[in-house]
């Protein structure tokens, strides 16, 4: 099931309180908008949802919770739309300008995209698509980003323009990355930590270095020399 998080009202701007309760209640009671007197419960649990799509105009609200929400085992996608409605359409938001400079951040750090910002992210290509996705998760400002193999499906001159950027990234901003390969030349020239793993075990845990000079197994040798 997929739920949709709503397009009637902007809930992770203003109820998102509200929604993590439901989440942990496990439930939520919703009226047939057709028919009043229909009323259904209708289940919440992981194993329920394969998926959240978020509706908003200012997620900041929600930001606090996406972490709940994934140690609960839920996956989640955010829908953004910027109006230019005024307060008294909006009493609701945030200033236009602030919501405005939280995008033009993510413009700065990813000049592409201010070329392409008004296009629908199924017309950019694969590199430009995994920039969009970067800046996303760079809005709510988050002290850990997990990318699972994210440069997997481009072309070897987009993987070291994305790998470029991903190193000038963690400059500027700092926190952590937890960035998921299985090439090792990346892990060696991105990491400042690399983890070998062999069959779901953990045999080495060291820096780029240590791993060149010292490595702990066979496997990591002929794996560093390949």
């Amino acid at each position: 099931m997929i739920v949709s998080v709503s397009r009637r009202t902007d809930i992770p701007c203003r109820h998102s309180e509200w929604f993590m309760n439901r989440i942990r209640a496990g439930y939520v009671v919703v009226r047939n908008p057709m028919n009043h007197g229909q009323i259904n419960r209708i289940p919440l649990s992981p194993e329920t949802v394969d998926g959240i799509v978020f509706w908003s105009k200012d997620p900041a609200p929600l930001m606090p919770y996406l972490k709940e929400l994934s140690d609960r085992g839920y996956r989640y996608y955010f829908q953004f739309t910027l109006t230019p409605y005024g307060k008294n359409l909006e009493p609701g938001l945030r200033d236009k300008k602030e919501i405005e400079e939280s995008l033009a951040n993510v413009y700065k750090r990813f000049p592409r995209l201010e070329e392409r910002k008004n296009q629908m992210a199924g017309t950019l290509s694969g590199g430009e698509q995994q920039m969009l996705a970067m800046g996303r998760a760079l809005m709510s400002k988050p002290k850990i980003i997990l990318m699972d193999e994210p440069f997997g499906a481009v072309d070897e001159i987009t993987r070291r323009r994305l790998q470029e950027e991903i190193l000038r990234i963690h400059e500027e901003l700092g926190g952590t990355i937890v960035f998921v390969t299985h090439d090792i030349k990346e892990a060696l020239k991105l990491g400042s930590r690399v983890l070998v793993m062999d069959h779901g075990n953990i045999i080495q845990d060291g820096s780029p270095t240590e791993l060149l000079e010292h490595p702990a197994t066979d496997f990591v040798r002929r794996l560093v020399a390949g």
